[in-house]
């Protein structure tokens, strides 16, 4: 998943760079791809385990919350 948003990320990059319009418009997208893959990378690995039934799910709202702020930086957000 963080791979594909970086991959995104490259392929908006270049096309900008090559003048297209449409990709130049998108510029602004890119930080937000670079950033939910810096997130994505964050989590744990039981993030991507199956949710144990009648337990829950294996990842809090807490966990997220440290996560986002465990960060090289704020978001465009201020998270």
């Amino acid at each position: 998943m963080a791979q594909r948003a970086r991959t995104n990320a490259d392929v908006i990059r270049c096309m900008a760079a090559g003048g297209d319009p449409v990709y130049t418009a998108l510029e602004p997208v890119v930080a937000d791809l670079d950033q939910a893959a810096r997130e994505v990378d964050l989590l744990p690995g039981s993030f991507w385990l199956p949710p144990d039934r009648g337990h829950g799910t294996p990842l809090s709202h807490r966990a997220v919350r440290t996560a986002r702020t465990d960060t090289t930086g704020p978001d465009r957000h201020g998270r």
